[in-house]
């Protein structure tokens, strides 16, 4: 967690190193258009997808960039962000009622978001080692 003016290639740029090795594909918004940062993904083995142009000027190494983001593989694997990503945040900041986080500070707040996300995974764990669906989480919470 950032302060909300942290400019996102900046942050990701300083965490990179710590993505699992076994990731290939980073689906990022256009927050993470930074050369630096494509080129970063591709020294470690990963491939950044962010929706980007082209223009007249642009450069042969952003041109292969924007290709592979423009390509339908590209455009099917960002397109994953609307099923995976973006619903599992809003889910769990409905789950936990995060939209106005219950305490102040950067420490804090990102502690609250943790515990969050840990709760939802143990939940999640506990209702496969049970054998209960899955996404059945507020089911668990509304017995807690």
């Amino acid at each position: 967690m950032t302060k909300g003016n942290a400019a996102d290639n900046i942050v990701y740029a300083q965490r990179i190193e710590f993505i699992p090795s076994l990731t290939e594909d980073v689906l990022a918004d256009t927050g993470f258009d930074d050369g630096k940062l494509f080129r970063s993904c591709e020294e470690r083995g990963k491939r950044l997808y962010v929706p980007i142009e082209a223009s007249a000027s642009t450069s042969a190494e952003r041109l292969r960039w924007v290709a592979r983001c423009q390509s339908e593989d590209g455009k099917r694997k960002y397109k994953l962000r609307e099923i995976s990503i973006e619903p599992l945040f809003g889910y769990i900041k409905e789950l936990f009622d995060l939209k106005k986080l219950h305490v102040k500070g950067l420490g804090n707040g990102s502690t609250e978001i943790l515990l969050a996300f840990y709760t939802y995974n143990l939940i999640v764990l506990y209702n496969y080692l049970e054998g209960f669906s899955l996404g059945a989480v507020k089911n668990i919470l509304d017995i807690i």
